[in-house]
């Protein structure tokens, strides 16, 4: 039995890479997961097996995101075949070529725009009336840190995650009456087939066969796994495998997270206080608050205080959409007097 259980879940591009370990997650907590994938279908059955092996439930279905007849013909069989959707998790997609704008050909533009939000437009113009007639659900797009540094030779790769962003927040205002919730999750690179493409273009290391030579950067000494971005659904096991690998503990509730703390460490943005819980502005009043989408600041704030630990109500899904119900946060517990003599 899981928290999902009678759910119906569509996860995009939900056979490889960031998108199968968020359908195993799914699944892992009841929910019948709807596998799409564009091209590679041996990927989207291996990943139905592997659910249907641990006892879940699934099924696949072909569809390019970037082609809207595509998108609805496929809602339609999802819905004939498991009676509605709940949960829509927005996540295939492509990277860039690495190229600066003045040697990038609109061809790539206009790609990868349309497969990170013009696409999914008009995937959510084709569930979400059959989200509403159930009385609501929840979207969640997988977005990018790339919206933001905006690094330089990555154009399409930007513009296309922050007009999905832009359609994500419309998307959270417009469909609240209607109890959908809306969020956004933005990992930095994440070793998947599509992550070593783009390390590849935007570092030169053409030769590099997986992401070993940048763990050393890394906020916490290794580059971002699939499995780690499947905690979007909250403080599950998933969430708390994290917390152990990263010397995180979960807190019982914002209260116990913010008790007594000196740093809070919010996951989105400061300014979106008061959209993410109207206590929060109240109780964090007077203490440093620093953004956690800033990873590296989280992690030099580990090195510099070793003994320090952090608390969360849940694993940070942000940037997170205004006014969509934002559940991710965290703050550091109070210092040691051995940490304050360091």
């Amino acid at each position: 039995m899981g928290y999902l259980d009678n759910k119906i879940a569509v996860v995009t591009g939900g056979g490889r890479g960031i998108g199968k370990a968020i359908s195993l997650a799914l699944a892992e907590q009841g929910a019948t997961v709807a596998i799409n994938y564009r091209r590679d279908k041996d990927a989207a059955e291996e990943t139905l097996r592997e659910i249907i092996d641990a006892g879940g439930a699934a099924s696949i279905h072909q569809g390019s995101n970037d082609v809207p007849a595509e998108n609805f013909s496929m809602v339609q069989e999802i819905i004939e075949t498991h009676g509605g959707i709940d949960i829509v998790v927005v996540n295939g997609g492509n990277a860039s070529k690495g190229r600066s704008v003045v040697d990038t050909e609109a061809e790539e533009v206009w790609n990868l725009v349309a497969t990170h939000a013009l696409g999914p437009h008009q995937l959510c113009r084709a569930f979400l009336p059959h989200m509403r007639a159930r009385g609501g659900g929840h979207v969640v797009f997988i977005s990018s840190v790339a919206t933001s540094g905006m690094s330089a030779n990555g154009a399409p790769y930007n513009m296309g995650k922050a007009a999905m962003e832009a359609l994500a927040l419309t998307l959270a205002k417009e469909e609240r009456p209607h109890n959908i919730r809306v969020n956004i999750v933005a990992p930095g690179l994440v070793e998947t087939d599509m992550g070593v493409r783009l390390a590849r273009a935007l570092t030169g290391n053409r030769e590099a066969g997986d992401l070993r030579f940048m763990d050393a950067a890394a906020p916490f000494g290794r580059v971002c796994q699939p499995e780690d971005i499947r905690c979007i659904g909250g403080s599950g096991p998933s969430a708390r495998a994290l917390a152990e690998r990263t010397g995180i503990r979960l807190a019982a509730n914002l209260e116990e997270a913010l008790a007594g703390a000196d740093v809070v460490v919010l996951a989105f943005k400061p300014q979106h206080l008061a959209a993410a819980d109207p206590r929060l502005a109240e109780l964090t009043a007077g203490k440093i608050v620093v953004s956690v989408l800033a990873a590296k600041t989280l992690a030099r704030l580990h090195t510099v205080f070793p003994r320090a630990r952090a608390l969360v109500r849940s694993m940070p899904n942000t940037p997170a959409a205004l006014g969509a119900g934002v559940t991710g946060w965290c703050s550091l517990a109070p210092l040691s007097a051995e940490d304050r003599a360091l």
